[in-house]
């Protein structure tokens, strides 16, 4: 194995992970937000989707694809512009 059959796979991981950690950073600034504001309706973002997570999961991509995601970060930053004005 050559060192370029493992850094295309690196990378992948690496946006991947920098993509999720950009998750839990937009959902840590919505509850922060929401709990200023005492919104209970956009706190509700947030606890649908933990509602759906279970300790130990490994079906991760199934239970929430790529799409379902990208969906999810535009409406928790919808939320947290709302709550910012």
């Amino acid at each position: 194995m050559s060192p370029d059959d493992t850094l295309i796979p690196f990378v992948h991981f690496k946006r991947q992970m920098r993509e999720r950690l950009a998750d839990y950073q937009y959902m840590l600034k919505l509850a922060q937000l929401a709990a200023e504001k005492d919104s209970g309706d956009q706190q509700s973002i947030i606890n649908q989707r933990l509602a759906k997570l279970e300790l130990g999961q490994r079906e991760h991509n199934e239970l929430f694809p790529i799409s379902d995601w990208r969906s999810y970060r535009r409406r928790m930053t919808e939320a947290i512009d709302s709550l910012r004005n």
